[in-house]
């Protein structure tokens, strides 16, 4: 848990510091990545108000964040 909380600290300081070098994206569902032929050059992803969006760059997708949900529906919770 100390090197997660270490690497997201370092990733909201990078963001903090200049917004336009990367976007944290939390509580979203990846539905489609988009492609320039075998090359991901960006997504569409559903917020957390079930709206669509697009981001387009480097695509990191990171599964498993199911460890810090506590909300009622969590995994954690059931």
């Amino acid at each position: 848990m100390s090197i997660t909380m270490g690497l997201l600290k370092e990733l909201e300081r990078i963001q903090k510091e200049n917004k336009r070098r990367c976007t944290i994206i939390n509580k979203a569902t990846v539905h489609t990545l988009l492609k320039e032929g075998e090359k991901v050059i960006g997504c569409i992803y559903k917020n957390k108000d079930g709206k669509d969006l697009t981001e387009y760059g480097p695509v990191v997708i990171c599964t498993g964040g199911y460890g810090a949900d506590y909300t009622e529906d969590s995994l954690l919770k059931k």
